[in-house]
């Protein structure tokens, strides 16, 4: 554990997804820039918009006049607190990076999450108490992930959230993938068994997301799945040529009534013959579209998933003057 009073030269950068924050989003930047700058002695507040329609973007701006190391990411549309937070990670050149819903998860978390770090961790997660509680909810989280375990062999702490640190490794693996934006919650665990937890109440502040609704959830989690492995896609085809397979059977069954059972109910063979054959057909049909969707999710295309339409950096920027190795000036250019 550090001594108290340390500052550090580690590089931070600090992502917070904003929408519609015009009345918080000062006091959210300052509580950041305090708690930041009182631990690292080089970071970075990189601030996503994810279109919001109020002032927010306006008062961020004139914040950059004042406050250092400010960084303003602005979307053309609303994607969504998981691609603001890719935006982030794209857009972002620290050591470690943490990522932070503010209106549940607290800033004062920051010193613990790069505490977790020091000791070896190249991902902090934040696990949020109220969700390993024993209602629907947390169940339904367990069960998630016990399902996505089964899946993938990987095993994800209950109740994370989106209060995380990332080592700059783990950054590089995520922003190299694809599909990102769908698995954000749990591609740092596909690279790294080095995780580590801190356990918080949440809560209530304006200008983030808030939690997402129920339907919302179990709609995240079915893509989780079914994006993570193919698995899920594998056990549809094979259910569908068992399908397949029982139906011929059964379909064959009919037949060999039709031949050697003299008394026969009126009516069964024309109706079950026919029955058999359409679901042979069927399942067969679902089992090889199984595989086409797999082999389609393999090659899909490399569309962007969010576009920046305006970018703003802080006048004061401490940072580009300590850092700026491009044009041979700052405290690093001879290292």
């Amino acid at each position: 554990m550090s001594a108290p009073g340390t500052v550090f030269d580690t590089f931070i950068s600090v992502i917070v997804p904003l929408r519609d924050a015009a009345q918080q989003v000062e006091a959210i930047v300052l509580e950041v820039d305090r708690t930041v700058r009182a631990q690292f002695r080089h970071y970075e507040i990189v601030l996503v918009d994810d279109a919001s329609r109020d002032d927010t973007v306006e008062i961020v701006q004139r914040m950059q006049t004042k406050v250092e190391n400010l960084q303003l990411y602005c979307l053309n549309r609303r994607c969504g607190l998981d691609v603001a937070l890719i935006a982030g990670l794209d857009n972002s050149i620290g050591d470690f990076v943490i990522t932070l819903n503010v209106e549940r998860d607290p800033i004062g978390l920051i010193p613990m999450l790069w505490e977790k770090a020091q000791q070896g961790s190249e991902v902090v997660c934040g696990v949020r108490a109220d969700r390993l509680q024993g209602g629907l909810h947390s169940r339904t989280n367990q069960m998630f992930y016990r399902a996505f375990e089964a899946t993938t062999g990987l095993r994800v702490p209950a109740g994370i959230s989106d209060l995380r640190l990332y080592s700059r490794r783990i950054v590089g693996y995520i922003t190299q993938n694809n599909d990102r934006h769908l698995l954000l919650k749990v591609l740092p665990f596909f690279a790294s068994h080095s995780v580590a937890t801190v356990e918080y109440a949440p809560v209530r502040r304006g200008g983030g997301f808030g939690d997402r609704s129920r339907s919302a959830d179990v709609l995240t989690g079915m893509t989780i799945l079914l994006a993570s492995s193919i698995r899920p896609l594998r056990l549809l085809t094979l259910t569908a040529l068992a399908a397949s397979s029982l139906s011929l059977l059964f379909a064959v069954y009919v037949l060999c009534i039709a031949v050697f059972k003299k008394h026969v109910v009126e009516g069964w063979i024309s109706l079950a013959l026919p029955m058999a054959v359409m679901f042979f057909f069927i399942s067969t049909i679902l089992g090889i579209l199984s595989e086409y969707i797999y082999m389609l999710s393999q090659q899909s295309g490399n569309r962007p998933v969010y576009s920046i339409v305006k970018e703003s950096t802080s006048s004061v920027l401490e940072t580009q003057r300590k850092l700026n190795i491009v044009e041979g000036g700052g405290e690093f250019a001879d290292r």
